[in-house]
């Protein structure tokens, strides 16, 4: 099988970020699985007037990917675990593989009800004339029919067969103060209209640090930004679940990069 790992960086912000704290990750993941790596700096739609994250839709049907059986997205805030396995090999047959709530979580009750009321906080902060009790609630709220699933859409595996049904999605997806950028339009597309399409993925394949450190170090809040139980904590999870997505920028990147330096002075010493 021909697989390639997609990044795309748009900004000098987002391209040094990646380069300098997760790509080492990255590419000793690919090395090791025998993926290409490919890294987009530029827009792929050179028209458009949308968020730089609705460039991802565009990948299945780009130009430089077009001889790859398996292709993986990757947003450019996921460290890899060294324990991590091949994930174009875990989907099967002509499908979509993401992380899914409906399809990962429910094993696991006490993930399950730390990432709801993590969501639901975070959410409520900014639909003030909305109090979300699901996925279903904020999908509804930005022009979609329900579904009880969610998909966080910062890792999917896809091939280029899939070009126009993401194609589709961005082209008509909706795009407004309630939908995530282009994660209620994927979210729709994955767990709604072409849901029978979907391989749901091991969920330690997206594992969000915010919801990691809520469920086990809820104390870490409490810290210095470069404390070296932080970066224990980070280490740990990367024992636990394979790639480590630190969603939602800010400071959750600054312990990705304190981590990251850290390893790099661990290792050499």
């Amino acid at each position: 099988m021909k697989a390639a790992i997609a990044v795309i960086t748009i900004g000098d912000a987002s391209r040094d970020l990646w380069l300098s704290t997760f790509m080492p990750s990255v590419r000793l993941y690919a090395d090791r699985c025998g993926y290409d790596l490919h890294h987009f700096t530029s827009l792929i739609d050179h028209e458009t007037t949308r968020h730089p994250s609705w460039q991802k839709l565009l990948l299945a049907g780009h130009s430089d990917l077009a001889g790859y059986d398996r292709i993986v997205y990757l947003d450019h805030d996921i460290l890899i675990s060294p324990l991590a396995p091949p994930i174009a090999e875990c989907v099967s047959g002509p499908r979509i593989g993401a992380v899914t709530w409906a399809g990962s979580y429910n094993d696991d009750p006490i993930a399950r009800s730390v990432i709801e009321t993590t969501w639901r906080w975070n959410n409520a902060k900014w639909l003030r004339d909305l109090n979300p009790q699901c996925f279903a609630d904020l999908l509804v709220a930005a022009g979609y029919p329900p579904t009880e699933d969610h998909c966080n859409t910062g890792v999917f595996v896809f091939s280029p067969q899939h070009a126009e049904v993401f194609r589709e999605v961005y082209e008509h997806g909706l795009s407004n103060e309630r939908t995530s950028l282009e994660q209620a339009a994927l979210t729709n597309c994955l767990c709604n209209t072409h849901k029978h399409l979907v391989h749901a993925l091991d969920r330690r394949f997206n594992a969000i640090w915010d919801f990691e450190k809520i469920a086990y170090y809820s104390f870490l809040d409490q810290l210095y930004p470069t404390s070296t139980i932080i970066m224990h904590c980070i280490e740990a999870t990367l024992a636990r679940v394979w790639f480590l997505h630190f969603a939602g920028g800010g400071m959750q990147r600054e312990w990705a990069r304190n981590y990251v330096s850290q390893s790099h002075l661990r290792s050499n010493a």
